[in-house]
């Protein structure tokens, strides 16, 4: 694969505090939610929503996306979605669960943001067998089992900046690849691991370095 780490110091990384109020308010709607949702019908496990917003903080202070679209891959409440609004960026959420879908877009709209969230598949044409191949048929977000949602929002998975995604365990790699495969250079993926934390990545191909030294 072609994605190389950054490296960066997150931990004392400032919030805005509109987006410290939208994770707390998110967080208290997740809770109630959890103890009231039909699980494992519907799957949901947060990040650290925080830890991940400092990261796309620190992106947007060092100028480091090469764009400001930016779109997670299992939006879940769209938490990290709609922090990447309040920090500039043209956001976007694909979740393949609809009342999930419905949740960020309530969190969305009680916060007075525009981004969108759509339900579908966030792995792109032709990434079906990568999902056959790597993703748990029990576990991750039934990506294989919907339509691929990119022509719902109008746009391309090379005209993606930053994308977030929180896989289950043992899946980070095919994650990385589906985005290594549909990714333009430049672009920035960003996972969460319950153990490793927050990792930042950028697509940097033979002729991405011969451009950028």
């Amino acid at each position: 694969m072609s994605l190389h780490d950054i490296e960066l110091t997150i931990e004392h990384v400032p919030l805005p505090d509109e987006a410290v109020r939208l994770i707390d308010e998110a967080s208290k709607r997740i809770e109630a939610w959890l103890e009231e949702a039909d699980l494992p019908t519907v799957s949901f496990v947060p990040s650290d929503f925080s830890a991940v917003s400092r990261a796309l903080k620190a992106l947007t202070s060092g100028h480091l996306a090469s764009g400001n679209v930016f779109c997670e891959w299992g939006s879940g409440f769209g938490v990290v979605t709609c922090v990447a609004e309040l920090l500039g960026f043209e956001a976007y959420g694909i979740e393949i669960q609809r009342p999930l879908v419905e949740a960020a877009r309530c969190l969305a709209r009680d916060f007075e943001l525009s981004a969108t969230f759509v339900h579908g598949s966030f792995v792109q044409e032709g990434g079906e067998e990568l999902v056959d191949r790597g993703f748990s048929e029990d576990l991750f977000l039934m990506a294989g089992h919907a339509d691929t949602a990119y022509a719902d929002l109008g746009i391309a998975t090379d005209e993606l900046d930053v994308v977030f995604v929180y896989p289950w365990s043992g899946e980070e790699e095919v994650v990385a690849e589906l985005f290594d495969t549909g990714a333009a250079d430049g672009a920035l993926l960003i996972t969460y691991g319950y153990l490793e934390g927050v990792r930042i990545r950028r697509k940097r191909s033979k002729v991405f370095n011969s451009q950028h030294g």
